[in-house]
């Protein structure tokens, strides 16, 4: 089997872009994986965090998917799913502070 850095530096000598590889989970041969990406404040859980195939992700790359959207690889679906928590809570806190100072007429303080 190939190794997924082996398929995404091949496509990278065809001329595509090259992925920066910065896995917390090495994943050394093409299955099953965990996708986290950044959410925005309408993403829900399945929105920013999916197991994918080395083909999918491949097709989603081609679609428009950029390494600056995708928080991380993960080969452990509770772990991927509890970072994705993580940052949905923070987007969500973000976005309810921004939406209380706006109502408010108060202005985040500089440091």
């Amino acid at each position: 089997m190939k190794k997924f850095e082996d398929f995404i530096n091949e496509e990278w000598a065809q001329g595509g872009p090259h992925w920066e590889l910065n896995f917390e989970h090495e994943v050394d041969e093409v299955g099953t994986f965990w996708v986290v990406t950044y959410p925005d404040k309408d993403s829900t859980l399945a929105d920013c965090c999916y197991s994918n195939t080395i083909d999918r992700i491949i097709v989603q790359k081609q679609g428009g998917l950029e390494q600056k959207e995708v928080f991380g690889f993960f080969t452990n679906e509770a772990r991927a799913k509890n970072r994705a928590q993580t940052l949905l809570n923070d987007v969500k806190k973000s976005h309810t502070i921004g939406r209380l100072n706006k109502a408010l007429g108060t202005k985040k303080k500089s440091t």
